[in-house]
């Protein structure tokens, strides 16, 4: 698998008018399963949302990264929006989140979900770029950012 195959410009979304966190799963699960991964989107919904009840996962500093690692997962994919108003996500710093990315994989996927949060999420000139950038250059952005952590271990 190519790296560029896990985030579809079709998987990207600028300044989404949502007004709940439920609406920006939602949006993001509509949004992931445009790209034919996901072969139930209740189902993934319902992962989620179980996730979502063992804790928050937006992290702070604006950014949400719901995800779900089910056995019904075609293959691993990505997708991102940033939120026209920022949207209140129980973030543990209180901010509401305005940008968000979707993190699905099969249970057997060698790369975690947590090794490609923390790869990129996680890195604030990472994120502070991707709120200024439009769609392709932020397709470009992440494409460039998991290219060279992956080709670089």
């Amino acid at each position: 698998m190519r790296i560029t195959e896990l985030l579809r410009k079709s998987s990207i979304a600028l300044q989404v008018d949502v007004q709940s966190k439920e609406e920006i799963i939602d949006y993001l699960v509509d949004l992931i399963s445009q790209s034919g991964i996901i072969p139930d989107k209740e189902e993934y919904k319902q992962g989620i949302l179980l996730r979502e009840s063992l804790g928050t996962t937006a992290i702070g500093d604006e950014i949400a990264i719901p995800h779900a690692q089910l056995d019904s997962i075609m293959a691993p994919g990505i997708a991102a929006i940033t939120v026209k108003n920022g949207v209140n996500y129980d973030a543990p710093d209180g901010q509401d989140v305005k940008l968000c990315f979707i993190i699905t994989a099969p249970k057997t996927f060698y790369w975690s979900v947590s090794w490609l949060s923390g790869t990129f999420f996680l890195k604030e000139t990472f994120t502070r770029k991707c709120r200024r950038k439009k769609e392709k250059a932020l397709k470009d952005i992440i494409y460039r950012k998991l290219f060279l952590k992956i080709y670089s271990i």
